[in-house]
């Protein structure tokens, strides 16, 4: 099973998206912020990671850089 994780600080957004993952037969993990999303990714690995951009404590861009080293 693919494991996806999404990085939203939206809830609606967030819960409408692992709902329509979740039926697809994908294991969804969710964050509402990248400074969640960097320790749920420090503790496993993911197939795609769904990330809104501009979000509070640590936005999109910045999540994709740490991601990358």
């Amino acid at each position: 099973m693919k494991k996806v994780l999404i990085v939203e600080d939206d809830e609606f957004l967030r819960t409408a998206l692992n709902n329509v993952l979740s039926a697809s037969d994908f294991d969804v993990s969710e964050a509402p912020n990248g400074k969640v999303a960097k320790d749920i990714i420090k503790g496993g690995s993911f197939s795609l990671i769904l990330s809104d951009i501009q979000m509070p404590y640590l936005n999109g861009v910045e999540l994709l850089e740490w991601v990358r080293e």
